[in-house]
């Protein structure tokens, strides 16, 4: 039996459970229906904390349009994280958010290139497809079992 993958979660902060919301939907609505095995060890605000944890799923929300200067504070976030994932290449980052994306696309994708281990949600009508293809990359199928 494969060990749980290690998520870890960014959100802005504008709304009070934005965390728990997202993993919720992450663990319950989306890893479960695959049946993976997953465990959250990290769920924060501050992109700083990506580097106190190891994490195999990094989800990133920052959907923070309502925020004065979101795009400027969105956009370092992604640059942190974008990092993060070229210093992890064993691990999959997860942009959550079509702003998110849309940040990424704009300013900080020039910067890093195509990076194999970074995934873009697209619509919520595809979140489970964007996150399955994240876990496939990871090694893991449907169902838990590691193919690594």
């Amino acid at each position: 039996m494969s060990k749980p993958i290690r998520v870890g979660i960014i959100a802005d902060g504008l709304i009070d459970r934005e965390l728990d919301d997202i993993e919720f939907i992450v663990m319950d609505n989306l890893l479960e229906e695959m049946s993976v095995d997953a465990k959250v060890v990290l769920k924060t605000h501050d992109v700083a904390d990506i580097d106190t944890k190891r994490v195999d799923l990094l989800i990133l929300d920052y959907g923070g349009i309502a925020a004065h200067g979101a795009w400027d504070i969105a956009a370092t976030n992604v640059r942190h994280v974008i990092q993060w994932a070229q210093d992890h290449p064993s691990s999959a980052l997860l942009l959550w958010t079509d702003f998110t994306r849309k940040v990424y696309e704009n300013e900080v994708k020039e910067q890093f290139g195509e990076l194999p281990n970074i995934f873009l949600m697209g619509k919520w009508s595809m979140a489970a497809e964007d996150m399955q293809a994240a876990v496939q990359w990871l090694g893991i199928t449907p169902g838990g079992r590691n193919v690594n």
